[in-house]
């Protein structure tokens, strides 16, 4: 039975013309890819932060940095947060001041205050998910007669940790891809509870104690009075591209041909990677076909990790050829350069990759205006790094610096009649993001890494 994937409409926008500011000024295209990067508070910000306020429970901030987001978040989603029931005796409600926060420009905000208002948030959103939990306790064992309610309290919860750029735990996507293989009928109802989900009753339970040892819940909870709660959440918030939870399993039959397309001027060694990606890819299927991956889904992340290496790869060739390109040819190709960092913010709509190395390329590249050699040089030696990086991964190769020829692209790209020019490895660009985006449904690249980290989060 084939699955019918549902998935937000991401546009693809690439502006090739802008208006650009005095030389050596930022042009609209910079300001907008500069306010796309995560910029993360260091551990002694948020120590210090949350050390003045009432805050009581003890919190590990090594682990709590990387889930520190500045930006910026919608106001229906903060107010619709705020005014969602829980079983809370005093829930936490966000003042007009403190929306304002979370939902406009952080540069204009002191630091501290801003890291204690999201710090809000977070407890906020946990509140929620433990009035869930206790929903799930009482709904689970009738399964058979909730299941449409039990799947949609499940999804709702990844959204609103999506949407809270937080983490989803590796039982919560569990739970969330076996309800649905059993609303397909890829997993047997009559088992079900006892083959699929033998520890949940554990996992839930813990939750719910830890809940109410941090007044998140009473100590008695009756989780029938919450069953007619929080309508307004599912009829308020649009479903996120999660619906049917295959992430990249129907729909990447052309990506061998697609994925490992050439960036001209930019020579890589994929070796057997391309031929690894579609055995790989064969078997997620064969898994899924057969019912293992519905059952199991995480013995089987390779292919997905796989992919957004890959797709990590060609976007740092991109960028690499085009800094290389206006290194050489100078201050006369600053509106080509606005118009590629145009093409990027179009591309990173959809692709955008939260890890710290590609925050500091966007970031630097944000700040880029002139053709700066240093500055230039700093970029590709990042990209360098992180592509060989990537490359001994997914090649399996013992030598850092045996993937990828730094000589040969300068070459191929400084040269003065250069294998490719600024336009066109701008439309190059366009074209790999457009394959890739309709290959996968229009699925943004962020959702599946937010899946791919459920595996490290266990708390």
């Amino acid at each position: 039975m084939k699955l019918q994937l549902s998935f937000m409409s991401i546009i693809l926008v690439l502006v090739f013309f802008l208006t650009t500011e005095i030389d050596g000024k930022p042009s609209k295209a910079h300001i907008k890819l500069s306010k796309t990067v995560v910029i993360r508070p260091t551990a002694s910000e948020i120590t210090n932060a949350i050390s003045h306020t009432n805050i009581s429970q003890e919190i590990q901030v090594e682990n709590l940095q990387k889930f520190f987001v500045i930006g910026t978040y919608s106001n229906k989603f903060i107010e619709l947060l705020s005014t969602y029931d829980t079983l809370s005796s005093n829930p936490i409600v966000f003042s007009s001041d403190e929306i304002g926060t979370l939902t406009s420009d952080y540069r204009k905000q002191p630091r501290n205050n801003r890291i204690i208002t999201q710090f809000k948030l977070y407890r906020k959103i946990q509140e929620i998910q433990c009035t869930i939990y206790v929903t799930l306790t009482g709904v689970l064992p009738f399964f058979k007669d909730f299941l449409a309610i039990i799947a949609d309290h499940v999804h709702m919860m990844i959204q609103m940790l999506y949407l809270g750029k937080l983490a989803a735990s590796g039982w919560l996507w569990e739970l969330h891809i076996k309800l649905l293989g059993l609303e397909h009928l890829k997993l047997q109802e009559e088992v079900f509870r006892e083959k699929h989900l033998p520890g949940i009753n554990e996992t839930l339970n813990g939750l719910i104690t830890s809940c109410q040892a941090n007044n998140y819940l009473p100590l008695d909870v009756i989780w029938s009075t919450i069953m007619a709660m929080n309508s307004d959440l599912y009829t308020n918030m649009s479903r996120l591209p999660i619906d049917d939870g295959y992430l990249l399993l129907e729909t990447l039959q052309m990506f061998p041909e697609t994925i490992f397309a050439p960036i001209p001027g930019f020579v890589v060694d994929w070796g057997n990677t391309p031929d690894a990606f579609k055995n790989e890819m064969e078997n997620i299927m064969h898994q899924y076909n057969f019912g293992e991956w519905t059952k199991e889904p995480y013995a089987y992340i390779e292919f997905q990790k796989q992919f957004l290496d890959v797709v990590r790869v060609q976007l740092y060739g991109h960028i690499w050829v085009h800094l290389v390109i206006y290194k050489n040819k100078g201050r006369e190709c600053r509106p080509e350069h606005d118009s590629f960092i145009s093409a990027l913010n179009g591309v990173i709509y959809f692709a955008y990759v939260d890890d710290e190395t590609f925050n500091n390329v966007l970031n630097l590249l944000s700040e880029l205006y002139e053709p700066d050699d240093e500055q230039i040089n700093q970029i590709t030696s990042i990209i360098e790094n992180e592509i060989n990086r990537i490359l001994c991964i997914v090649t399996g190769s013992n030598n850092a610096h045996a993937a990828i020829d730094c000589e040969l692209i300068e070459e191929n790209c400084a040269k003065k009649t250069p294998t490719i020019n600024l336009e066109t490895n701008a439309r190059c660009l366009q074209q790999f993001a457009s394959n890739i985006n309709t290959g996968i449904n229009e699925l943004p690249v962020n959702v599946l890494l937010f899946y791919i980290n459920g595996n490290e989060t266990t708390e």
